[in-house]
């Protein structure tokens, strides 16, 4: 990145002793320490006596990105709280899908359908090719018209037979159910295709997790950085294959920005939007975090004495900020120094200015 020059710039040598800068016109006391000078984290404009310092500070103790704009998703890990990690792709303990916790009427009413057609089938050799419920009873207990295609009967006529399930009990939030032929009765059974089938399609239209989760790897080199990388949106990984990713990113407020675009343009907003927060985010588990920091010295001489002239501070960090020309907490040294560069514009004409005209800030 190309910083911008400004008029009357001076050369920051050094740092010296943690707070002291060193530039070619004599050494600064800072009020935090900045960070390295030698990336141009430090930049300083003398106007005759007046010396405008600003500079960046590591914040090592920041907090993520999303805690203070609600505008970057979110990045959950899987080493992090499993809870999150769970309810954004609807997994249950074991991290395998959360068929049991997401079946709701329509989904039973699903079941009893293939157990009607498993039973007939596999009993009496028809062919089902319709089942329609013909009416409800009270609670769930329902009544089903089952139309075959009866291979026993001579004519292959087809035929409209009566089933019926009924709700037997209830057992720790499930339900069981018994459907009924000819005087047969079988339990009804989710067996593990349909649950599949189910979550599956509950997954697409997302009525389970959240609707446009993106899924995460971790692609660092070394124990000692952190570098997270899109891997694609997670309707598309089957679940036996969740194991081989470690994060997902998911929209929170950014899910209406979203859905406003085209519909064959969703998902790769939602890519461009978690690409996004995931750079923010190894740029925050990096402690690449920056504090921007601007102060104004004097150049006095105590003494009189030729050699004896010092920047003195007449401008404080906390009044800079104030003056909207410091502040703020930037992931990434690129982002930190280009805001810093609108700071410095903005202190130019502000502060700065008004001291070299008036001598003093107006309170």
């Amino acid at each position: 990145m190309t910083a911008k020059q400004f008029e009357g710039e001076i050369k920051i040598r050094s740092r010296f002793h943690g707070y002291r800068i060193r530039t070619e016109d004599g050494d600064v006391d800072l009020e935090y320490q900045p960070a390295d000078v030698n990336y141009g984290f430090a930049r300083a404009i003398r106007r005759g006596d007046y010396l405008l310092v600003a500079y960046l500070d590591v914040d090592q103790g920041t907090a993520p990105p999303w805690q203070y704009d609600d505008g970057t998703g979110r990045v959950y890990t899987k080493d992090g709280d499993k809870s999150d990690w769970r309810i954004a792709l609807d997994l249950n303990g074991d991290d395998d899908p959360d068929y049991e916790g997401r079946q709701d009427d329509e989904f039973e009413l699903e079941v009893v359908r293939r157990s009607i057609k498993h039973l007939y089938e596999n009993n009496w050799r028809g062919k089902v090719y319709a089942i329609e419920l013909a009416s409800n009873g009270d609670g769930d207990d329902h009544s089903w018209n089952v139309a075959v295609l009866d291979e026993n009967d001579p004519v292959k006529q087809d035929r409209t037979y009566r089933a019926s399930t009924f709700h037997l009990a209830e057992d720790f939030g499930g339900r069981t159910h018994y459907v009924t032929m000819f005087g047969k009765a079988e339990e009804v059974q989710a067996e593990g295709p349909i649950l599949q089938e189910w979550w599956q399609k509950a997954r697409e239209n997302g009525d389970v997790g959240e609707k446009w989760a993106v899924l995460l790897r971790d692609r660092s080199p070394s124990s000692c950085q952190t570098h997270w990388v899109v891997a694609g949106p997670w309707p598309s990984v089957e679940p036996k294959d969740l194991y081989k990713y470690t994060g997902v990113w998911v929209p929170n407020d950014l899910a209406s920005d979203i859905e406003e675009q085209p519909e064959a343009e969703r998902w790769a907003k939602a890519l461009e939007f978690a690409t996004q927060a995931v750079d923010t985010y190894n740029e925050w588990a990096n402690g690449n975090c920056y504090n921007i920091n601007m102060e104004i010295f004097k150049l006095i001489n105590p003494t009189g004495e030729e050699g004896d002239e010092k920047w003195v501070q007449v401008v404080d960090a906390s009044t800079m900020q104030d003056h909207d020309c410091a502040g703020g907490v930037y992931y990434g040294s690129d982002d930190a120094l280009s805001v810093m560069d609108e700071f410095l514009t903005t202190a130019l004409d502000g502060p700065l200015d008004v001291l070299l005209k008036e001598g003093k800030l107006p309170s």
